[in-house]
């Protein structure tokens, strides 16, 4: 995963985790999952248990991070940035708070 890939993974896991717990619950899931499927139907799968691999009811970095790795592989680099960047965008946009993100979250990097 190349680095701008991480760090979007990374920004993404942390503005869905609200509580700022380092850990994803299937509420903060639910929430975000809405606006994240606008976006990308296959980024993240439709049911929480897919995501929390040991069945303890919440999903972490390393779980959320192997979910992301298998994204890239299946969408492909570019494509999966691209989604990334929306989702960020989507997911600020529907809990009303950009101030979890930072200010190059609304920059077109492609030019």
């Amino acid at each position: 995963m190349s680095a701008e890939a991480r760090n979007l993974v990374e920004e993404l896991f942390k503005l869905v985790d609200q509580d700022d717990s380092g850990k994803i619950s299937e509420p903060e899931f639910a929430k975000a999952c809405g606006a994240i499927a606008q976006v990308s139907a296959e980024l993240l799968p439709a049911h929480f248990a897919k995501l929390d691999e040991n069945g303890d009811g919440v999903v972490d970095r390393a779980e959320w991070s192997r979910r992301m790795g298998a994204a890239v592989q299946s969408r492909g680099s570019v494509a999966f940035v691209a989604e990334c960047f929306q989702s960020l965008r989507a997911v600020r946009d529907a809990y009303r708070n950009g101030s979890q993100l930072h200010p190059w979250i609304d920059i077109d990097f492609r030019s």
